[in-house]
């Protein structure tokens, strides 16, 4: 999908597979920015004649190389993207690098770019696997995290690396707690996927339910996963004290935020960063989960959250428990939580002031 977007006199194409839903933190930090997004030609990539030659073109290219290409085909794909590169007289392009198996390397787009006046060439990389970076050539990579970072050095071509700590909403410190009723609520916003430990989750559910009976634990997300987690929670006997919310709006996930007593996230993999930790943490919620990858960075055991033991679901359910059972200790570590993110600037605004000084050529 591309967004053509003027940073007040800063002229950006931002071009790739971007994750955004309509009120994702990107797009709430461009409209933040007085920034105006519109559709190149009102329409979606997919529309575009020269753009989607291009694409067919980097598909053979990986499939049977570029033998495989005509030179004259090449060569007229390759001149008609520089001629609508050219024509929208860019400041900056930002390609999102968004599911790296499955995307060409973008050395041709950079250096097409710069033929094409293009100033400045920027590579965001939210997700880093092995073979993401490659042959890549941007003047400077934008990754989530330290954790990121050392991924992309490894293999980095062309480029520097900047960092830009996604943040959490910045409404979400001032969310005033919603106490409820008689019930606990332990809270889960995630993907039911294989990277995000759903059947560590499904089984702690069922641990802690089989002890306490005030507890309900609400799972905001959908995913690859939704209809297996769903059948396992049935078979463990846990369904009566599961509520499925599908995926939410950001107003819903703050009011879900405002009535949870505790954060569980039970992901033991290496993730860039966690933004669901960090906006859990703004709102003052006691967070359970592990620093895996980019987590480790804000993750303080005992004064931002509590990291069980060992990632099975009698320890996860162990700290669960301690904390249903505490209403002090939960309140010490969610004002611990609002107070590390706050302190560090992990919010949307700082977020959008550091991505503007990137784009201008700053840091």
């Amino acid at each position: 999908m591309h967004y053509l977007s003027p940073f007040n006199d800063v002229h950006v194409l931002l071009l790739g597979e971007w994750p955004l839903a309509p009120e994702s933190s990107f797009v709430e930090a461009l409209e933040q920015l007085n920034v105006t997004i519109h559709r190149l030609a009102g329409q979606r990539v997919d529309d575009n004649e020269s753009a989607e030659q291009i694409a067919h073109i980097f598909r053979q290219a990986k499939s049977g190389g570029f033998r495989s290409i005509s030179q004259s085909g090449l060569r007229d794909a390759f001149e008609d993207l520089h001629d609508t590169l050219e024509q929208l007289d860019l400041d900056v392009l930002v390609h999102m690098l968004h599911r790296p198996n499955r995307e060409v390397h973008d050395h041709y787009l950079s250096d097409l770019a710069r033929l094409a006046g293009v100033d400045r060439v920027v590579l965001e990389v939210p997700l880093v696997a092995d073979d993401t970076i490659g042959l890549h050539t941007p003047d400077v990579f934008i990754v989530p995290s330290e954790f990121a970072k050392g991924r992309v050095l490894e293999g980095r071509g062309g480029g520097g690396v900047e960092i830009v700590y996604p943040g959490a909403d910045d409404s979400l410190a001032g969310l005033e707690r919603d106490e409820g009723g008689g019930e606990v609520l332990i809270a889960s916003v995630m993907r039911l996927d294989p990277d995000k430990s759903p059947w560590l989750l499904a089984r702690t559910i069922a641990n802690v339910c089989a002890r306490k009976s005030d507890v309900v634990f609400e799972i905001a997300g959908d995913g690859l996963l939704r209809s297996m987690f769903e059948e396992l929670v049935a078979e463990l006997g846990a369904q009566q004290c599961v509520r499925m919310l599908g995926p939410l709006s950001r107003g819903g996930v703050a009011s879900l935020l405002r009535r949870a007593d505790v954060f569980l996230n039970p992901s033991v993999y290496n993730q860039t960063w966690g933004i669901a930790n960090l906006e859990a943490m703004l709102a003052g919620v006691p967070l359970v989960a592990f620093p895996a990858g980019g987590g480790a960075e804000y993750m303080a055991n005992n004064t931002n959250c509590i990291v069980p033991t060992t990632a099975t679901p009698a320890d996860i359910a162990r700290v669960v428990e301690e904390l249903v059972d505490d209403a002090e200790l939960r309140a010490g570590l969610g004002a611990g939580g609002r107070e590390y993110v706050t302190s560090r600037g992990l919010v949307v605004s700082e977020m959008v002031a550091h991505y503007e000084r990137v784009y201008r050529g700053g840091s």
